[in-house]
């Protein structure tokens, strides 16, 4: 353990030492890596459908204010606050840390409510908590669009649990406001974030083919 701790603290010298190389050889490997795989989608321009890209485009914006919403909020259940614009900042770099073979955005959002002042172990239980609500949000949405098919009860079941066992936990530090806000928060980004009229689309594409 403590040459793992050592370790890190190099790498961490190393990368504030030569922080503008590192993103910079970063930036030109996310950029390689994109035009390499465009190429191997061998997309022509005709496949391409520009009101959907220009829709992607209309929600992003939206999606990373609701994400960094999300984190203040799972601040507020530390006990801390987190200003919107450090929350945008971490939502920004987690979403292209995501591309790397590893929990990148998780990762990135433990490091910013450490340095909010939540205490470790406080940290994985809200993190943990967070996670439960998104994943008991969206199963509640697509037991809805479920409806009437026999996945639909169970789904809803467990999304009623998944939602409130993740509620006990925001609700202590965040105050029952705090909770219902990131529920309302969550709604969203699944609904935007989680590709909108083509998350939904999706759904009845399944529904249609487990009917």
């Amino acid at each position: 353990m403590g040459r793992i701790i050592v370790f890190r603290d190099k790498l961490a010298m190393v990368g504030r030492r030569h922080r503008k190389w590192v993103l910079l050889t970063a930036l030109l490997f996310f950029l390689a890596a994109t035009v390499f795989s465009l190429l191997s989608l061998d997309l022509r321009w005709a496949d391409l459908s520009l009101p959907w890209l220009l829709l992607s485009l209309v929600v992003s914006l939206p999606a990373v204010i609701l994400n960094a919403n999300e984190l203040q909020l799972l601040a507020r259940a530390g006990g801390r606050r987190l200003m919107l614009l450090s929350a945008v900042e971490v939502t920004s770099l987690g979403t292209l840390a995501n591309v790397l073979p590893m929990p990148g955005a998780l990762l990135l959002r433990a490091k910013a409510l450490s340095g909010a002042g939540v205490s470790t172990g406080r940290v994985s239980v809200v993190l943990l908590a967070g996670s439960m609500l998104w994943i008991g949000v969206s199963a509640g949405v697509i037991s809805l669009l479920f409806a009437g098919h026999q996945a639909a009860v169970p789904l809803a079941v467990f999304a009623m649990v998944a939602t409130a066992g993740s509620l006990v936990f925001l609700q202590r530090g965040g105050g029952t406001g705090g909770a219902l806000g990131a529920v309302l928060v969550r709604l969203s980004m699944t609904l935007l974030a989680g590709g909108g009229p083509g998350f939904v689309w999706r759904c009845w594409d399944l529904k249609r083919i487990f009917s």
